[in-house]
């Protein structure tokens, strides 16, 4: 009976360890995956947009940027990101209906969208994705309400993913590739912006220095006509002759003598 006991143990270790092979080697059904995103998992968005109160308030977030990556490659690098956006961003009370449902959100990001979208079959092996590589300059300051239409966007993407792409492609290079060139292109506008602003002050400058000699010819004009003035007026004065004498005095005396 021992004996009976050791083997019907081994043979269930065996089962149970070729169970385990055989799950690990199953390939994902992608005609499934269209079906695990539900108008309820939409709707919980929707709730959530139209309980947001309209304000300026902008959020810093990092996505990856469109430029020359095909479709596939820019649908997929940012349903990657689907999940960073969750989590940093759809915050709510504990235990409230948005809490609860941002879980539900994060749990199907988690368990099926990423085997659904962020995974490929290798073989008889499901494999992951690598991270897209997304460029420091690729930023874009968004309201709650636009972060969450994002998401909403990005979950619709994720449930049309399999059925507008059959097969897989890498994507890897590609990333790497339009992230340098968005580095140089923000390179370039840096170094645009610096001429610029150099451009600028040079132009206020010499329209400084212009307005300056403007002023100071205008001073000068007035200073002068000013005594152009005071010479005419000298000269349009009667002039004596300094040797004759003054008539008046003259006069005077003259009526003087006449009463002697």
């Amino acid at each position: 009976m021992e004996g009976m006991s050791r083997i019907s143990a081994s043979v269930t270790v065996f089962l149970l360890n070729v169970l385990l092979w055989l799950t690990d080697v199953q390939c994902i059904n992608f005609s499934e995956c269209p079906k695990y995103v539900t108008d309820s998992h939409l709707g919980y968005l929707d709730n959530m947009i139209d309980s947001q109160i309209e304000s300026s308030c902008a959020i810093d977030v990092k996505l990856l940027k469109k430029g020359t990556l095909s479709d596939y490659c820019y649908t997929r690098g940012l349903i990657y990101q689907l999940g960073d956006l969750i989590r940093k961003n759809l915050k709510f009370r504990n235990n409230s209906v948005y809490q609860n449902n941002t879980a539900a959100l994060l749990s199907l990001y988690n368990d099926q969208i990423t085997k659904c979208v962020l995974s490929y079959n290798d073989g008889d092996k499901i494999k992951l994705i690598k991270k897209p590589n997304v460029c420091d300059s690729d930023i874009e300051s968004l309201s709650p309400v636009q972060i969450l239409e994002k998401v909403k966007q990005l979950f619709i993407d994720a449930k049309n993913f399999r059925i507008k792409y059959h097969t897989d492609n890498d994507c890897e290079e590609l990333y790497e590739r339009e992230c340098e060139n968005n580095d140089r292109k923000a390179e370039s506008k840096v170094d645009e912006t610096h001429r610029q602003k150099n451009l600028n002050l040079v132009i206020a400058a010499v329209l400084g220095i212009l307005g300056i000699m403007f002023l100071c010819g205008l001073l000068y004009g007035l200073h002068y006509k000013r005594k152009y003035r005071m010479l005419k007026r000298q000269l349009n004065r009667p002039q004596q002759d300094p040797e004759s004498p003054e008539e008046r005095p003259l006069n005077n005396q003259e009526i003087e003598l006449e009463e002697l």
